[in-house]
């Protein structure tokens, strides 16, 4: 039993000494590794800045300055621009008919927007008894257009619900007061709107 204990100190030293040799060689390698790839980053990153720099190096090299202007290409003034005005100002007029749907400064009514007329629907507008009796309810959507002096004009029938109610939308669009007139580059245009009136017992 001695004998056998003996001689298995000698081996159990020869493998704690091999593990510790290959643990060292790996730590070794790894670190050989590492070193490796930092070099190489720093290789590929002088690399670039050298591009970068060579190319900008270039660029210098190419530039001139700002090109000059030929004279000769410099817009002179046109003695039929007067003329031409004319005629823009001539095809603006055949177009005064022309109505717009969104300009720079929509109309507003008295002042207090879209939202004012709105108001003064749900204010003036009648329901008509027998109607209200039959719970007949709902929208009539009216198309109108707000004129350059503020005046409403074209009001036009584009959804109705009943033959009575429809009459007595259209006739209440026809009696709003004036509105303040939209603008398209600063001149007062015709702006069309479709707005509903609506016909409701909750009113």
């Amino acid at each position: 039993m001695e004998l056998n204990q003996n001689n298995n100190e000698p081996l159990s030293s020869s493998r704690k000494k091999g593990l510790f040799i290959q643990i060292a060689t790996t730590i070794v390698l790894l670190v050989l590794l590492i070193s490796f790839e930092l070099n190489r980053e720093r290789t590929d990153e002088k690399k670039y800045v050298s591009m970068v720099q060579a190319e900008i190096a270039a660029v210098d090299e190419n530039y001139t300055g700002p090109p000059e202007v030929n004279p000769e290409l410099v817009k002179k003034k046109d003695p039929n621009e007067k003329e031409v005005l004319n005629q823009v100002d001539e095809t603006e007029e055949e177009q005064a008919d022309k109505v717009f749907y969104i300009v720079q400064e929509m109309p507003s009514f008295q002042g207090k927007g879209q939202d004012g007329f709105r108001n003064w629907i749900s204010d003036k507008v009648e329901y008509p008894q027998e109607l209200a009796d039959s719970n007949i309810i709902g929208k009539v959507f009216v198309s109108f257009v707000v004129e350059p002096d503020g005046s409403v004009s074209t009001v036009k029938l584009v959804r109705g619900l009943n033959p009575t109610l429809d009459k007595q939308a259209v006739k209440l669009i026809q009696s709003s007061p004036k509105w303040v007139p939209g603008k398209r580059k600063g001149k007062a245009v015709r702006v069309g709107f479709t707005f509903p009136v609506n016909f409701d017992t909750a009113q």
